[in-house]
C-alpha cells in the first residue's frame, strides 16, 4: 500500500510539474494592416448623439441668430495645439 501511494504521488508530481512548465504562451503576430487615424479627430466631442442640422430656410430670424452665435462660440473655444509631431498624440494634463 505504501508503494502505491508513493507511486501515485510521483505520477501526480510529474503531471503537475509538466503542466507548470507548459503554460500557454501568447505571442504578438506581426500585422500588415495599419489603422488610419483622422488628424482632426476630437476625443472630447460628443459622439453619442450627432447633432441634427436644421434647414436654415425653415428657421426663424431669432433661431438663425442663435445658431450663428452658437457656431461663433464653438469656433472661439477651439484650441489648437502646437509642437506635436505628426504621428504623436497629445494628452492634456489632469486627464
Amino acid at each position: 500500500m505504501r508503494t502505491t501511494g508513493k507511486f501515485a504521488a510521483a505520477i501526480l508530481s510529474a503531471i503537475i510539474m509538466a503542466n507548470g512548465l507548459s503554460l500557454p504562451m501568447a505571442y504578438a503576430a506581426p500585422s500588415s494592416s495599419y489603422v488610419n487615424v483622422d488628424e482632426k479627430y476630437d476625443p472630447f466631442a460628443e459622439e453619442e448623439m450627432p447633432a441634427k442640422e436644421a434647414d436654415p430656410s425653415k428657421l426663424t430670424f431669432k433661431e438663425r441668430l442663435a445658431l450663428q452665435k452658437k457656431e461663433e462660440q464653438a469656433a472661439a473655444q477651439k484650441v489648437t495645439i502646437a509642437n506635436v509631431l505628426p504621428g504623436h498624440i497629445y494628452i492634456p494634463k489632469k486627464t
